[in-house]
């Protein structure tokens, strides 16, 4: 079946609640899209900080920092629901460590140990951002989501992920559309 024009493949765009999904984990998310294609599609919740940090993480893999004084209060990110123990980092540029998938000129998704390792041995120089989990929907799922005005999705863009505050994303994705949250009908008609 071809797809409608607004459901389209949207990997590598931002995904962007509307301000009605209220009470659940996407209240208020942006969520960067990693996969979307006929068998489902998978992304990255951008808004969602937990309560460890780098250090606690690093410590709990058993790599020891090389540079004590270095600043790794940075959260570790909750990246959906799915699959919690899995983890991926977000990071600026081309990249030298393995599995490593450009996302465009100016971002990478690294899913491999090698990054983290070089965190411990003060050796990255990038921004970085890593996440736990996964966004995941099946079949067809993100598509009626779409058609019922869930979403809105955006250009991706390194400057909401790595110069923003989490708690600062969702509003920011709103204001570079040009939309004022509180100017949103809460209720969408469809065309």
């Amino acid at each position: 079946m071809p797809q409608r024009e607004n459901e389209q493949a949207i990997a590598n765009k931002l995904l962007i609640a509307m301000p009605d999904q209220g009470g659940g984990f996407f209240e208020k998310s942006v969520i960067l899209m990693l996969e979307h294609n006929e068998q489902g599609a998978m992304g990255l919740t951008l808004t969602h900080p937990s309560d460890m940090d780098m250090h606690a993480l690093l410590d709990n893999l058993d790599m020891p920092l090389r540079h004590e004084q270095r600043d790794l209060s940075q959260p570790v990110m909750i990246g959906g629901p799915v699959q919690p123990d899995r983890g991926f980092i977000l990071h600026h540029g081309r990249s030298r460590w393995e599995n490593t998938a450009r996302l465009s000129d100016s971002l990478s998704l690294t899913v491999s140990l090698d990054f983290l390792k070089g965190i411990a041995d003060d050796r990255v120089v990038e921004a970085y951002e890593v996440y736990l989990g996964y966004a995941g929907w099946g079949a067809g799922q993100l598509e009626q989501e779409l058609r019922n005005n869930h979403w809105l999705f955006a250009e991706a863009d390194p400057e909401l992920i790595f110069d923003l505050p989490p708690e600062a994303r969702w509003q920011a994705a709103f204001a570079r559309l040009g939309i004022n949250t509180h100017q949103i009908s809460r209720t969408a008609g469809h065309a």
